[in-house]
């Protein structure tokens, strides 16, 4: 397992605007997209190891397959200078955790009705939730 450059400085074609997010196998990133002319999230794999790798390819291949309103829309598997990255939709809007605690204490209303809406996007056999723990949930005022 090799750790990677700690922040994506991006590419001839992706400008990193700002840092969005971090989890435990990547960091999420705005980028401007200067090939389609349009601003993207990408992510980027934290670190390079065959599982890894793997887990990010499998993660992208399933959810590229999922359509739904409540679910952003994948672009594309990128490999580049030794960096595996995808883009995909760039939603306007605020992280799960800061929806459901608007004012720092939890609204159980809002957490029924957002996972709620989540679950609909997934399906019967079970792939949104087997990958929801890598996948970032951002809330916007149209969508989950």
């Amino acid at each position: 397992m090799t750790p990677l450059a700690a922040e994506f400085a991006g590419t001839a074609r992706f400008q990193v605007l700002a840092r969005l997010g971090a989890g435990g196998m990547g960091v999420v990133y705005d980028v401007f997209d200067r090939e389609r002319k349009t601003r993207v999230a990408l992510k980027t794999l934290r670190t390079l190891g065959g599982e890894q790798l793997m887990r990010f390819k499998n993660e992208f291949r399933a959810l590229s397959d999922l359509h739904h309103v409540n679910l952003v829309s994948l672009g594309e598997l990128i490999h580049h200078d030794g960096l595996w990255f995808f883009t995909m939709e760039l939603i306007d809007g605020w992280d799960l955790l800061s929806h459901v605690r608007p004012s720092g204490k939890l609204d159980l209303e809002r957490l029924r009705d957002t996972f709620g809406q989540l679950s609909e996007a997934g399906p019967v056999d079970g792939t949104l939730s087997k990958f929801q723990s890598c996948f970032p949930v951002c809330v916007s005022k149209a969508r989950i």
